[in-house]
Parts: structure tokens; C-alpha cells; sequence
């Protein structure tokens, strides 16, 4: 089957194709279907318009085709036709660029979601808020870490979830945020439904609309309660721990590199010092008896490479041992009768 006419200009400009390119019907199919399969799809669908056109006697409805140029490009075109007695006029519609279009919209939106999806259903709060300070989007765990429902959220601002002394703080914040453009770090407090205080990171990045202006914040929330209790409770071990060796009655000290870095009272008293100011950063083998300082040395050495307990010297009327802690020594110095 031959085709009588063709647009030259069309078919050469979007196709590639001349007029000496497709001789006929079967040689046009092949250019434009190189696959047998799709070929044999696409020709099925065409024959399939054509005679429902010609039992409703309309014309042939749009159909999608993707076809092949001459350089191999594939482009996705919309024909449909019209039943005239000397044949089918065939009208080609090159959809390529809107179906491009859509496709990435579709990727684009696939995308938004699939993040939206992770977002909401992680177990890190996150919200988005606007300078004006009115709340933005929010996932479920930031809902529940402040206790209130989503409609109740939506009802409030940043400001009736900040305590007051935090409010200039998170004001110098943002403004740095939005001079420098980096995301930033800084710490703050939530007021609760019940009133509890919860302590709070919050990784905080700015979006700016396209007039440069900022259009929201967006933040990844950490609850600091577990971290915090954990500070206090080490604080608190720390603080008990440097009264019972304040108040030991034997003389303890830490060294550092061979000099000392911490004496207790008894210590400070045992070394003839005033206060540990005057000792600390001292070499200790300066405060030993020069017959005590190799000994000494060899013991210091053995604390801070080999990193294990030495045993009690007991010269010149003075028990030591040391002991490893921290990066450096720890001594533990006993007067002898």
C-alpha cells in the first residue's frame, strides 16, 4: 500500500524522514516500529480506531504512538484521522516535550511524596514554621513529643511553644541563620500540653522564595531529656566523687605527662604547698627526694605506656602507688612511720 501524500515539511523538520524514506505503508511501519512486537501493538490499535470511526461514522479518535525518527530518537505523537473517500487523512501531533513534561511531574510529585511518607512516619520530629511564626507542616512524632493534636497545633505559633527566655535567644538564631545561609544548630526548650519543659536540639535550614526573602524554616527536632538527665546524673557522680577524695585522709594527686594536674588537700599539704595552684603543671618528681625521683620515673613510665597498676614503693619513709586515670596518673601518696 502506497501513501499518496505526505508533508514534507512536517515529516522532514520533527521526523527526519523524506518522501523517498517511505515508499510505502509497509516501509513506513518498519522506519517507525523498528520492533516487531511494538509494530505489530501499534498497527492492532491503529486498525482498532479505524473501524470503530467507521461503524460510529466519526472520525479516528486520538491515539498515543510512540515512533522512531530517522536518527533514532523515539517521540511520542497523537494521531487521529478523518475517513475520506480516497483514503485516511492522518493528522500527527508531536506530544514529545508534554509527555517529557508530565513524566517529571509525575517523578516530581512520586518524589515529594515517597519524602513526605519518610518524614512522617520517622520517629525524628520535624516541623516547618514561618517568620510571622505560624506553624507549618509537622510530622506525628513532633505531635507527640509535644503532646498535642494536630488541629491544636495548627492553632498555635512558635512563640506559645517557646518559653519567654528562649524567645530572644531563638530571635539572634535566626537571624544569623538568615545572614549566613548555612543550616544551624542550637539548643532551646518546648513547652508541653501538660506544661512540662522538654530541652530540645533543633537543626533549623532556611527556604527563601523567589524575591530572596525567606518564605519558612524547616527543623529536625532531638529531644535532649534523656541526654540532659544523663549530664546531671554525671555531674552529680562527679561532684560526690571529688568531695570524698577532697576530704580522704591520705594525700591523692593526678599526673599528667609527669606533672600534676590535681592535688587534694592532703596532698597540697604533704608536697609543702600553700594550695594546688602552686603545684599544678609542677614536674612531680620535683616534689620527691632525689633518691626517689628514678624509681619514680620508672613508675610514671610504666602508668602511661604499658597502662597498668605499678606496685606500693615504700622509700625514704613515703608509700606510693599509682594508679591509671584518665589520660594521665594517678597517685595515691601514704606517710610511713
Amino acid at each position: 500500500m502506497a501513501l499518496r501524500q505526505i508533508s514534507t515539511t512536517c515529516f522532514k523538520r520533527v521526523l527526519g524522514y523524506t518522501p523517498e524514506d517511505l515508499p510505502t505503508l509497509e516501509r513506513w511501519l518498519l522506519l517507525a516500529h523498528p520492533d516487531e512486537n511494538e509494530r505489530r501493538e501499534a498497527v492492532a490499535r491503529w486498525e482498532g480506531a479505524v473501524a470503530r470511526a467507521l461503524k460510529d461514522e466519526t472520525n479516528i479518535a486520538p491515539e498515543e504512538f510512540a515512533i522512531t525518527c530517522k536518527n533514532g530518537d523515539v517521540r511520542t505523537f497523537l494521531l487521529s484521522g478523518t475517513i475520506l473517500r480516497e483514503g485516511i487523512l492522518v493528522t500527527f501531533v508531536d506530544i514529545t516535550e508534554r509527555k517529557n513534561s508530565e513524566a517529571a511531574l509525575r517523578e516530581s510529585q512520586e518524589q515529594a511524596t515517597f519524602l513526605a511518607s519518610i518524614l512522617e512516619s520517622s520517629a525524628q520530629p520535624f516541623a516547618t514554621g514561618h517568620p510571622d511564626g505560624r506553624l507549618g507542616r509537622f510530622n506525628a512524632a513532633f505531635s507527640k513529643l509535644l503532646g498535642y493534636t494536630d488541629e491544636e497545633l495548627r492553632s498555635l505559633l512558635w512563640q506559645d511553644l517557646t518559653p519567654p527566655e528562649w524567645h530572644l535567644i531563638e530571635k539572634a538564631k535566626l537571624a544569623e541563620l538568615q545572614s549566613s545561609g548555612q543550616p544551624i544548630r542550637y539548643e532551646k526548650e518546648y513547652i508541653r500540653k501538660d506544661g512540662m519543659r522538654v530541652p530540645v536540639e533543633g537543626f533549623v535550614h532556611l527556604v527563601r522564595n523567589e524575591r530572596g526573602q525567606p518564605a519558612y524554616y524547616y527543623a529536625f527536632i532531638t529531644d535532649l531529656t534523656d541526654r540532659k538527665r544523663n549530664e546531671s546524673a554525671l555531674r552529680r557522680s562527679e561532684a560526690q566523687s571529688r568531695a570524698v577524695v577532697q576530704s580522704a585522709p591520705d594525700a591523692i594527686f593526678i599526673q599528667t605527662k609527669g606533672c600534676f594536674t590535681f592535688l587534694n588537700p592532703m596532698a597540697v599539704q604533704l608536697f609543702g604547698a600553700v594550695d594546688d595552684k602552686q603545684l599544678i603543671g609542677v614536674p612531680v618528681v620535683e616534689r620527691y627526694h632525689p633518691d626517689c625521683r628514678e624509681l619514680l620515673l620508672e613508675r610514671i613510665r610504666q602508668n602511661n605506656t604499658e597502662r597498668v597498676a605499678v606496685p606500693v614503693v615504700v622509700q625514704k619513709n613515703l608509700a606510693l602507688r599509682w594508679h591509671r586515670y584518665r589520660g594521665g596518673g594517678f597517685g595515691r601518696a601514704l606517710h610511713l612511720p
